[in-house]
């Protein structure tokens, strides 16, 4: 599953010629937090982590004010608090006239997977408690993912990520992960035929 970005490359690679390829790569810096359901459809989060997220994404050549395209990225924050997630989704955007705020909105899915402490007791054969340990438990579940975002045009090959809000929730079943991330950062969008 952590390959989901570089599938999407070459499959969309394959089915779209190059010279009216839409891509854009970006980075950004996010504020992540990953928590685990209770089985009852509660999320117990653990404290806020970081971390980088790369992705990429490309638009179909439509010609509209709209566009919609394909997003794939991958995001990692390290730490008891931290995770993975691999998401990919439909992104559709607003490009309007003369304004270089291009709000968009994204739905897919993918792969989260956090690490949960638990407590171990331990007790001596009569039943004496000697101490207890700390063991972390990795978990992974697919997930559901919505995002909003607005990039702000600074050039014809380079956006700012002002903002992007987002979550993908995983399953009911226990202990299933889900993650909420804010990202800011910066896009960078390959030579192509009419941009606009």
């Amino acid at each position: 599953m952590r390959s989901l970005p570089a599938l999407f490359l070459a499959f969309s690679a394959f089915l779209i010629p190059a010279a009216h390829a839409q891509y854009a790569v970006y980075g950004t810096a996010s504020l992540t937090g990953y928590g685990f359901n209770d089985g009852n459809g509660n999320t117990a989060f653990k404290k806020d982590s970081g971390g980088p997220t790369g992705g990429v994404f490309y638009n179909f050549p439509i010609q509209s004010r709209l566009s919609a395209g394909i997003d794939a990225r991958a995001t990692y924050s390290p730490g008891n608090n931290g995770g993975t997630a691999e998401l990919v989704g439909l992104r559709i955007g607003f490009v309007p006239h003369k304004v270089r705020l291009r709000p968009y909105f994204q739905i897919g899915g993918g792969v989260v997977s956090s690490s949960e402490q638990q407590t171990v007791y331990h007790y001596s054969p009569t039943g004496a408690y000697t101490g207890y340990t700390l063991q972390s438990t990795r978990y992974t579940s697919g997930a559901a993912e919505i995002l909003f975002g607005l990039d702000v045009r600074l050039t014809d090959s380079f956006d700012l990520r002002a903002l992007e809000w987002g979550a993908a929730a995983g399953a009911s079943s226990v202990n299933s992960p889900s993650v909420a991330f804010v990202n800011t950062g910066v896009v960078y969008h390959f030579p192509s035929r009419g941009r606009k």
